[in-house]
């Protein structure tokens, strides 16, 4: 009797503590969605899932499921703590030296969400995302020598200078080697160009130098490398120098960590700052507008810490943008460019008279016109052209020179 007794008591127990458990979570569940969502997490630096509206196209695609799905994992009560625990728990977990058996002088893959195909990794597992190395095959090899005819036919029509940027997938840092040689592939295969230059990035040591840990671009270091390189290319004597040097306290989250979905890489954004004449600035035809802003981003002039930096410090990609020095003795610069030549634009353009940056992918939406080389040349009276890409910006595409052609 006394043992059957026992037994119910520990079953009564056992039943409260199961019904708790069930409210309790409950009371969690309901307090989730009623409470106000988190934009952003502190702890694993990015921005978090919300809660959408119901949409039955969204429900027939799939996408509703997949977007509630990845609200209630950020916005779960306790979720910031639970991920701070366990992070502190792996950190803490010892290795016993695996991680430099499995890391040492080796990539490992990181899954990517990048739409184009892309590969990215690690090396040694450190912190700096890279595109893994490419191989260019049939297709890319294709869209190069397209790519080339059209720079050729620039050649012969302007004194050309060439600056190329080789980015992680052009490396095999396990063998400490170019993957594609993109500065002897343009020696060989340009012709009548004036200049050529290349940003001499040959080491895994360099590249984390010169390179953003989460982002494609290059950092103030590596930029201003460039800015050297290509005066001395141009012929220009005493380029400018650095006043100073600035570094945010919020963590830069840049494309590559954005891609996938790294958390753990974090790094702040450093600018120098430089004395730059005064001058004049057309933006796809809007007059006065500024360009680049490092010093509002010296002086915090933004509220959100989730900006691009590096698009709000140097600038965005536009179709055509004209700095206009007012020196009718020098000479007018055509530079073609992607997004790596931002941080430059105005620090070249102080050296001649009126300079035109005019990124291709966006021209012809931004100015309501297509871009035909020879007709630009004439009407702005331009002197000599300043090709400054990345070297992936003439194998991806087909058409990235479209313009340029006869």
């Amino acid at each position: 009797m006394v043992l059957v007794k026992k037994i119910s008591k520990n079953g009564f127990y056992g039943n409260c503590f199961f019904l708790g458990a069930i409210c309790l979570i409950f009371i969690i569940g309901i307090f989730t969605f009623v409470k106000k969502q988190e934009e952003t997490s502190t702890v694993e630096n990015r921005t978090l899932a919300m809660f959408q509206h119901f949409t039955i196209k969204d429900f027939l695609k799939g996408g509703f499921q997949d977007k509630l799905e990845d609200a209630i994992s950020d916005q779960f009560v306790l979720s910031g703590a639970i991920r701070t625990i366990y992070g502190k728990a792996i950190t803490s977990f010892p290795t016993f030296g695996l991680e430099k058996i499995i890391c040492d002088g080796r990539y490992l893959d990181l899954p990517s969400s990048d739409n184009d195909g892309s590969k990215y990794g690690t090396f040694n597992c450190e912190d700096y995302i890279l595109r893994m190395p490419r191989v260019i095959d049939a297709a890319k090899q294709k869209n190069l020598q397209q790519n080339i005819e059209n720079l050729n036919h620039l050649n012969s029509l302007t004194k050309a200078y060439y600056y190329v940027i080789n980015n992680s997938s052009e490396y095999n840092f396990e063998k400490d080697e170019l993957v594609t040689d993109f500065r002897s592939i343009f020696e060989r295969e340009l012709k009548g160009q004036k200049g050529l230059s290349s940003l001499k990035c040959d080491n895994y040591e360099t590249y984390k130098k010169y390179f953003y840990k989460t982002d494609l671009h290059w950092n103030y270091l590596g930029s201003y490398q460039g800015f050297l390189d290509i005066t001395e290319m141009l012929g220009i004597d005493n380029p400018a120098t650095p006043t100073g040097i600035y570094t945010n306290e919020e963590y830069y989250f840049g494309s590559h960590a954005k891609h996938t979905q790294k958390r753990d890489s974090l790094e702040n954004f450093t600018v120098y700052t430089f004395d730059i004449p005064k001058h004049d600035t057309i933006i796809e035809g809007d007059y006065g507008r500024e360009y680049s802003n490092v010093s509002g981003f010296v002086n915090h002039d933004y509220k959100s810490s989730k900006l691009d930096f590096y698009a709000y410090a140097y600038g965005k990609n536009y179709g055509e943008i004209i700095f206009d020095y007012h020196q009718p003795k020098k000479e007018n610069l055509l530079i073609v460019a992607d997004s790596f030549s931002n941080p430059l634009n105005e620090l070249i353009a102080q050296y001649f008279n009126k300079t035109f940056v005019v990124d291709l992918r966006y021209y012809n939406n931004a100015m309501g016109s297509q871009f035909v080389l020879s007709d630009y040349l004439k009407t702005n009276d331009i002197d000599c052209t300043l090709l400054i890409i990345s070297s992936e910006y003439f194998i991806t595409k087909a058409n990235a020179t479209k313009g340029l052609e006869k």
